[in-house]
């Protein structure tokens, strides 16, 4: 993730382009980590997936918004949509307006990761 933020171009070359020398290894080392945690079989392909695709998703999402020139400008067009929906319709976005306008980073991924990394432990433990 750290590299594809740094290196913005690369994000759509990764997703496009899967399966280089380095993408094995990759893979390698994240299912022996994997299979060292308890899963095994489908169940830790299926969880490195589920690693990469949120990983990459992050980075994705990340990107734009970390190379924008003028980030609070996009923060504060963001909030100011949100914040005119129409109340009826969608009261629980409004309230959630500047979580959901902000910008995601280092914490709210590891958060992620944190979540989906305990429900993969809770169903290796099955």
């Amino acid at each position: 993730r750290r590299a594809l933020l740094a290196h913005p171009r690369l994000v759509p070359l990764f997703i496009a382009r899967p399966g280089g020398p380095n993408a094995i290894r990759l893979g390698e080392a994240a299912l022996a980590c994997l299979v060292r945690g308890g899963l095994s079989g489908r169940d830790a392909v299926e969880a490195m997936r589920a690693l990469l695709v949120y990983t990459l998703g992050s980075a994705a999402v990340e990107v734009p918004r970390a190379t924008d020139p003028d980030s609070q400008e996009r923060l504060d067009r963001a909030t100011k949509v949100i914040e005119h929906l129409p109340a009826e319709q969608f009261p629980t976005t409004r309230s959630l307006a500047p979580f959901l306008a902000s910008h995601p980073g280092d914490a709210e991924f590891e958060a992620g990761l944190r979540w989906l990394l305990a429900g993969i432990e809770r169903d290796a433990r099955r």
